[in-house]
């Protein structure tokens, strides 16, 4: 395969002007055959123009929200200590920064369908490129400052030539860049388009086997070599080649897992997902390994690495965003910690008091910091309940739906006896039927008793307008996994944890005939 010139990025970042004038054309080029960009087309798909007749294709990634400081907190890693330094568990929060409409539930970002192609890396070059199958393989070989500046010229070109293409947050178009860490990663395991035991585990879920979405090393996979993009099954959000074919570079620096939370030293740069040579049994989402930006006094170019881009945009939109912004942050700053108990000074407004006591710049700073260490926890204990409240959610309407489908085989099976009883029949085929029906109606009071508890202890443990808001982000999160059936439990789990947190009880019985229908 012809591979662009390993220094053609900096060549092309130098001649290239806002609207790529090495690339730019007199008359419109033709546009590519899809195979360079999207090989597998789906609902859904983002695609973006590029120089030369080619384009480059998105998929959008939910992060619902409630509220612009908002966000999700996520566990990453893997619970394998052997690489825990590197891929022990760690939080990470995400927010998408596009919003559908008004409110701030339907927040996204978007990424690479597929890995960046050699076509696509040399359509923002000095010439465009003569297009054959190889040109087709992943760009590899290239650094993080290569795909930074890759990311940046074709922001510039959409920016000149194709102003509406891109999508906007509030009138501002977003632009390209490298995944953070976490959108990477959120983006790789399926985001909320899994259930969350598959979000957790080592690969997205793979019912047709791991040969059917990824590129490891061996005869029954990639057979040591790189391959074409899009070839194989997608992860359940639409991505493809996310884990194997070619290690994906990140935006963030290297940090070591100290217990939970990242060391303060940031070394080289991230590649994960491993590539084409790492074994099957070594594929994993939690992959992630440190590369040198250079080696021996040159840009360190491995063959195993390429990148996959995100679509982003800026936070800070306009007025009217900053105002929305800086008013919720009053709002988090003045709500502090629950005093506990009632009536008593919370910790954050008795700090401030003293601070404000004392002319002592040493105590001032001292404080200042335990402030923002304990709004920090504050923050944490308030993800977790809203996670919490999600679980309970989540939980509520399984529980729901398992009442609803046993409810509906004790009336089969009373229906059935009662046919027996009125035929006459064998006087043992009746027993067997009485008995069968005894055995429903215990699987049916068990059902409820789950039921019953767990809006119980949703009622005791999670206050009204926390449930409230997480139940709008956990429809929209069943409606992406592909759950529609059992979204209208989870609005009846609400309505019953309401009842309990208004009147102390739960009616089993007008539960059940509501669950029952």
């Amino acid at each position: 395969m012809s591979r662009p010139a390993a220094g053609w990025l900096l060549a092309a970042s130098l001649a290239l002007g806002p609207a790529g004038t090495a690339a730019a054309q007199d008359v419109a080029p033709e546009p590519w055959p899809e195979v360079y960009s999207n090989p597998q087309p789906a609902e859904g798909d983002l695609v973006l123009p590029m120089p030369c007749g080619g384009a480059m294709t998105f998929r959008r990634v939910e992060t619902p929200t409630d509220g612009p400081l908002d966000d999700r907190r996520v566990l990453l890693g893997a619970s394998d200590e052997e690489r825990g330094y590197a891929e022990g568990p760690v939080f990470a929060d995400i927010a998408g920064g596009f919003v559908d409409g008004a409110g701030e539930a339907g927040r996204h970002y978007w990424i690479g369908k597929y890995e960046v192609n050699a076509a696509q890396l040399a359509a923002l070059g000095e010439s465009c490129p003569d297009l054959n199958p190889g040109l087709r393989l992943p760009a590899t070989a290239v650094t993080w400052a290569d795909a930074v500046a890759f990311a940046d010229a074709y922001t510039g070109w959409l920016a000149a030539n194709a102003t509406d293409a891109l999508p906007d947050a509030d009138g501002m178009a977003g632009f390209l860049r490298l995944p953070t860490e976490a959108e990477w990663d959120f983006a790789a395991r399926g985001g909320i388009a899994v259930r969350p035991e598959d979000f957790r585990a080592r690969t997205f879920p793979m019912p047709a086997g791991m040969p059917a979405y990824v590129w490891f090393q061996g005869s029954r996979s990639a057979n040591n070599r790189l391959q074409l993009i899009g070839l194989l099954a997608p992860n359940p959000l639409g991505l493809h080649d996310v884990l194997g074919n070619a290690d994906e570079i990140v935006l963030d620096p290297f940090r070591l897992n100290r217990g939970g939370r990242w060391h303060g030293e940031a070394g080289g740069f991230v590649v994960r997902g491993g590539n084409y040579l790492t074994s099957e049994g070594e594929i994993r989402t939690s992959y992630r390994q440190e590369i040198a930006h250079y080696r021996d006094g040159a840009p360190n170019r491995v063959r195993t690495i390429g990148f996959r881009l995100v679509i982003a945009a800026p936070v800070l939109t306009s007025r009217e965003r900053l105002a929305e912004i800086d008013a919720a942050w009053r709002e988090q700053a003045a709500a502090g910690f629950q005093a506990e108990p009632a009536g008593e000074e919370d910790p954050l407004s008795a700090l401030t008091r003293l601070i404000e006591a004392r002319d002592d710049a040493t105590l001032a700073a001292a404080a200042e910091r335990l402030i923002a260490e304990l709004r920090a926890e504050t923050d944490v204990r308030a993800s977790s309940g809203e996670r919490l409240a999600r679980a309970l959610l989540r939980l509520g309407a399984g529980f729901g739906a398992d009442v609803h489908a046993v409810a509906a085989i004790v009336a089969l099976k009373q229906e059935i006896q009662q046919a027996l009883a009125d035929a006459a029949l064998d006087e043992r085929q009746l027993a067997a039927s009485v008995e069968a029906l005894a055995a429903e109606r215990r699987a049916l009071d068990d059902a409820m008793d789950a039921y019953v508890d767990n809006a119980i202890i949703a009622a005791e443990n999670i206050p009204g307008p926390t449930f409230d808001a997480q139940l709008e982000l956990l429809r929209q999160e069943l409606a992406a996994a592909g759950r529609s059936d059992i979204l209208p439990f989870a609005a009846v789990f609400a309505d019953h944890v309401a009842e309990v947190r208004l009147t102390g009880a739960a009616d089993r019985e007008v539960w059940l005939t509501r669950l029952s229908r």
